[in-house]
Order: structure tokens, then C-alpha cells, then sequence
């Protein structure tokens, strides 16, 4: 099963000076097409685009990765590489989709 999700990869050679985690902010104009779909729905999203619960999901990642990243002295943002067990670089707050199995991304092999 492939979920977003949110690791920080950090190593202990880089320690930047931390700031005040910026408020979590989800832009109102995608969230109104959400409950917008939420409310032709019944009360519910579908698993399927558009404005499926995934992409919801998503939305919300981005925003506590972005806020993450900022307080982290501005470290970049990255989606995950899922066939590796190490981030894509150093010191990253990775935002995406990965495989997930008991807390540890297995390494996929072809």
C-alpha cells in the first residue's frame, strides 16, 4: 500500500539555528473545492480524483512539510525516492508517497 506521508532526515554534522515553526497554512481556494465535493457527496470524499481523500491527504502534507522546512532553517522539501532506504539528500523533510511496511521502506528490488 503506497500512503503520503512525512519523514525528516536529519544528520547530527548540520545543526542550523531554529526558528518558530510557521503556522500550518492550507490555501482556503483548494479547501473550498473539497467541501465543495464533500457536500455533492453526502458528507464524504471518494477515494478517486477529483478532490479524492488522497489528495486531501496530500494538501495537508505539504503544508506541515513546507512549515517543517521553514523551521528547520529553510532545509529543502523532498519527495521520497521509493526505492532507496536513504532520503534523497542529508538533511530534507521528504513529502509524498511511500511504501511503508512496519515503519521501515524496504528496498524494492528489480
Amino acid at each position: 500500500m503506497h500512503l503520503p506521508f512525512l519523514i525528516l532526515h536529519w544528520e547530527c554534522s548540520f545543526v542550523p539555528e531554529l526558528v518558530r515553526m510557521p503556522p500550518i497554512t492550507i490555501d482556503q481556494s483548494a479547501l473550498a473545492a473539497f467541501g465543495t465535493q464533500w457536500r455533492q457527496n453526502e458528507g464524504r470524499l471518494s477515494r478517486t480524483s477529483p478532490y479524492s481523500s488522497l489528495e486531501l491527504g496530500r494538501l495537508f502534507d505539504n503544508a506541515v512539510g513546507t512549515a517543517l522546512a521553514s523551521m528547520l532553517a529553510s532545509i529543502p522539501i523532498r519527495p521520497p525516492v521509493r526505492e532507496s532506504l536513504l532520503p534523497p539528500e542529508p538533511n530534507c523533510v521528504e513529502v509524498g508517497d511511500g511504501r511503508v511496511v512496519g515503519g521501515v521502506r524496504p528496498r524494492i528490488s528489480t
